[in-house]
């Protein structure tokens, strides 16, 4: 099961928290895959085929989530990118944070409700 866990950093520490989560990556994930081809390689040097299938297998799925962490982190930088430039050009923080169409109003099934009986 998948869960996302979030935290808040501020605006200008964002390039410095994705360094430090590639920072992260390189330190703890990358040598553990490492390790998986390590262990093809003497797998298929001493011929076992069928533990070598095992390793690569388990190397492929660390990489799928050392895959998703950089997209992940990707989505982060062009985001930051984008809000960066926008302000940079002259937009003000409460534009760029307004939800897409300022004319949307909320409603909840309450007033939903209430006009129907109004209407009645």
């Amino acid at each position: 099961m998948k869960v996302t866990i979030s935290y808040q950093v501020d605006f200008e520490e964002v390039p410095g928290s994705v360094s430090q989560l590639i920072k992260n990556l390189s330190e703890n994930d990358y040598p553990s895959i490492a390790k998986h081809f390590l262990n093809i390689r003497n797998h298929l040097g001493n011929e076992q085929y069928t533990t070598a299938v095992e390793s690569i297998d388990l190397a492929r799925q660390e990489l799928a989530k050392l895959d998703q962490k950089l997209l992940d982190y990707s989505n982060i930088v062009v985001g930051y990118a984008k809000a960066d430039a926008d302000l940079k050009s002259g937009m003000t923080a409460d534009e760029l944070f307004m939800p897409p169409n300022p004319q949307t109003q909320e409603v909840s099934a309450e007033n939903i409700l209430d006009e129907k009986k109004e209407n009645d």
